[in-house]
């Protein structure tokens, strides 16, 4: 998968319940962002998490996608640890 960008992703998914859906259901961008919310990953954590929260608050649809993503509900408890 290309390199993405989560910044780019968190403001796209800000307030826009339809490109949150659409980010949930591309396949294998949620394992890609899960991947970036690991603290190996450099300093994506924050903007990989914040694109999951984004996603969450303004789409109902797309959260059991998050919680079904492998990986995902590990790797944001890790960060608030």
């Amino acid at each position: 998968m290309p390199a993405i960008r989560p910044c780019a992703l968190s403001a796209i998914a800000f307030q826009n319940s339809l490109n949150c859906y659409e980010i949930a259901q591309t396949h294998g961008l949620l394992e890609r962002i899960a991947e970036l919310l690991h603290p190996d990953a450099g300093v994506t954590q924050g903007d990989a998490a914040l694109v999951i929260n984004n996603c969450a608050a303004f789409c109902e649809q797309a959260v059991p996608r998050i919680v079904a993503c492998a990986g995902m509900l590990s790797a944001l408890t890790a960060l608030a640890t």
